[in-house]
């Protein structure tokens, strides 16, 4: 790692006891956080890569965990010194309001970038410990902690001569008062990010002990001597070996009166992992996205509780040489025992190896290989034996067979079952099925089943079901089933997946993951678009439309109806008397794209459809009349399914060319009259363009 990696960070975090208890007048304790990321620390130092989303992850942990709102959890990304003092101005009003209603407030300020033994870097500007010490200083909460993870950080803690101690810990009242400074190194050490982990030693190892990893007392809380303790230890293990340096992480504490300050409570989580004291030994803790969460070292028998998300959770153990592996579903409001009768060997070393020396490699005791072996129908071997457990590079189902572990190539005319994992490609006509991983190519005619990870590819002609992670291609004519995603899920029908990320293509896309980009018409994405809505356009139509999609990408549908399309009169401007009988029914579908700017949002969408005139039950008159409509569209959400939106759109009629008779079907004339008639519409070659307006709810 160069010594440029870098990352620096500033936390001021704190809880008293019970977390979210009130002072004496019972009023719930106000918690404010500004989390601070910044990777560019100026033109001569190398940008970081992990300073924005360690600031992201620690705000997001405090607020699920650690009690602040999200009016009140500010996220500051690239920010310069005025907006850093910009958004203290707004707390030292807030927690002075506080103090007039005897309410008591905790300031979180967390900041992770660049920085030298005299201050932080904000891109070409430097903001100096002592000015930032004193302007934290001057916002008048309770209680203010800091946690500097950056190059000589240690620095910020010599200011007021504050010296190293022995780690502190607060009884149970809530009265204390001042500031806590956690470093992540001293004032002359490095602090360094990893690619391995995706984050700074010092926030990787904060973030798994804020989970719950440092709860040493096992009371499901952590607290700031827990967390320090954990950090501490976790840090300089990372780092001891590093070609810059081990960090040690240090503090400095000013607190008078006295409580146990408590940081996070796992009980405020939606799912929690509890690790039976059975497990002893480094725990590694990935999501559905293959981002690792949480690393510990478990060596006592005493259990471990971690606050997590739900969803699915890849867990790799490692004993001395040996590596176990265990896939674990979370749920709501439910916590989940891992036991060690939950994994299954996945590698055997004879010793350590460097990070990406180790091919991957699955290994069985009792595994016998058998290079060469064809099964008649299952049971009935004409060559090899299927009475131990065997590792075939060639294995043959004439009629349908079952296998263990294949290293090349399984193919069966009806159907094939392997009890191990696939390496290379497992083909039948009808169906697959495996218990294991596949590295290669699963191809069935009607279905394909997993209770692994893919790697490779997954195809199916209606069916294709992954209970563990694919990264790689997953393909079937009707309905795809994962995990986890990490590449492309294609169905004709109906694409779901459990967490991960890449892109859904099908008719439907359901996703327990934000981080996915759904293409299709009916989009269900965890936290994405998902909005139904009345409006009225400028042509008298009412409408009804639905947008659903992931964070920004998402796909609209919209059905508008006018039972009184009148004519209109364009050179006096008036609706004419006639065609009063003509009830018009117009339908869309296209895509969008969404900015959203806290709780306005600015949609840009396209769409094509269809007018039809729906005069009279016995027969709908259908005119090949092809619309398409741009739109700009401006909102704002009061809550979350409710809001209001205008726009503007351009709109183009497009005429149905008749190839027999070779001209264009004219317009209906009541259509033409009133769309010419808005004074913004113009006839162009026959193909009628005009500009509108529309403004509706969104719920």
């Amino acid at each position: 790692m160069k010594k440029g990696i870098l990352t620096a960070g500033l936390i001021f975090l704190f809880a008293s006891a019970g977390l979210f208890a009130a002072g004496e007048n019972n009023q719930p304790t106000r918690r404010l956080g500004i989390f601070i990321g910044a990777n560019n620390g100026g033109k001569d130092r190398v940008t970081l890569r992990y300073a924005i989303s360690d600031a992201k992850s620690v705000s997001n942990i405090f607020s699920v965990m650690g009690g602040i709102d999200r009016e009140d959890n500010i996220i500051l990304l690239e920010p310069s010194v005025r907006e850093i003092n910009r958004q203290l101005d707004n707390f030292e009003k807030i927690a002075a309001g506080s103090r007039r209603n005897a309410q008591r407030t905790e300031l979180v300020f967390y900041y992770s970038g660049h920085s030298d033994e005299n201050g932080i870097f904000l891109n070409r500007e430097r903001y100096g410990y002592r000015e930032l010490r004193e302007r934290i200083n001057s916002v008048q909460a309770d209680m203010r902690i800091v946690i500097l993870d950056s190059c000589s950080s240690g620095a910020m803690t010599r200011i007021k001569g504050g010296v190293k101690t022995q780690p502190f810990l607060f009884d149970t009242s809530v009265s204390a008062e001042g500031y806590a400074i956690l470093t992540s190194s001293s004032d002359d050490e490095v602090s360094q990010e990893s690619d391995s982990i995706e984050s700074s030693y010092f926030t990787h190892s904060l973030l798994a002990g804020l989970r719950g990893a440092a709860d040493s007392v096992g009371d499901g809380r952590v607290t700031l001597n827990e967390l320090y303790r954990f950090a501490y230890t976790e840090t300089l293990a990372r780092t001891e070996t590093s070609a810059y340096g081990a960090q040690h992480p240090s503090y400095d504490i000013q607190i008078s009166g006295s409580g146990d300050v408590v940081l996070t409570d796992i009980k405020e989580t939606s799912a929690s992992l509890f690790i039976s004291e059975n497990i002893t030994g480094r725990i590694s803790i990935r999501d559905s996205s293959d981002f690792l969460i949480a690393e510990l070292t478990k060596v006592t028998a005493k259990p471990v509780e971690l606050g997590l998300e739900a969803g699915l959770y890849t867990i790799t153990l490692q004993r001395g040489d040996n590596f176990y592996r265990a896939n674990i579903i979370l749920q709501e409001n439910k916590r989940t025992t891992l036991s060690i009768e939950n994994f299954n060997m996945i590698a055997a070393a004879p010793g350590g190896q460097n990070r990406g020396d180790a091919p991957e490699k699955e290994t069985h005791d009792d595994s016998t290989l058998v290079p060469f072996e064809i099964q008649f129908i299952p049971g009935f071997n004409i060559i090899g034996s299927n009475s131990k457990r065997s590792t075939n590079n060639i294995f043959i189902g004439v009629f349908g067979g079952i296998g263990q572990n294949v290293e090349g190539a399984a193919v069966s005319s009806i159907f094939l079952i392997n009890n191990g994992y696939i390496r290379g490609i497992q083909s039948s006509g009808i169906a697959n099925f495996t218990t294991g991983n596949i590295r290669g190519i699963q191809a069935a005619g009607i279905a394909n089943f997993t209770t692994g990870d893919i790697r490779g590819v997954q195809a199916a002609g209606i069916a294709d079901f992954a209970s563990g992670e694919v990264n790689g291609l997953q393909a079937s004519g009707i309905i795809n089933y994962a995990g986890t995603i990490d590449g492309f899920q294609a169905a004709g029908i109906l694409n779901i997946n459990k967490g991960g990320k890449g892109v859904m293509a099908g008719l439907i896309n359901i996703s327990a993951s934000e981080d996915v980009v759904p293409i299709g018409l009916v989009n269900i994405i965890k936290n994405g678009i998902l909005h139904p809505a009345v409006y009225a356009d400028d042509m008298l139509f009412t409408n009804v439309s639905f947008r659903s999609g992931g964070k920004h990408f998402y796909a609209l549908l919209s059905a508008g109806f006018n039972p009184s399309f009148k004519g209109m009169d364009s050179v006096n401007n008036k609706y004419l008397t006639t065609h009063t009988d003509n009830k018009y029914l117009i339908t869309r579908a296209g895509f969008g794209f969404e900015i959203p700017v806290y709780k306005a949002f600015i949609d840009i969408d396209i769409t094509s459809g269809n007018m039809y005139n729906i005069t009279g039950f016995n027969s709908i008159k259908y005119y090949d009349l092809n619309v398409y409509q741009a739109r700009i569209t401006t909102g704002f959400k009061f809550f979350r399914h409710l809001g209001v939106f205008a726009g503007v759109s351009f709109d183009f009629y497009h005429r149905y060319y008749d190839f027999a008779d070779k001209c264009y079907e004219p317009y209906p004339d009541e259509l033409k009259e009133s769309i010419l008639g808005s004074g913004l519409a113009h006839d162009y070659k026959g193909h009628l363009y005009k500009f509108g307006f529309f403004a509706g709810v969104q719920f």
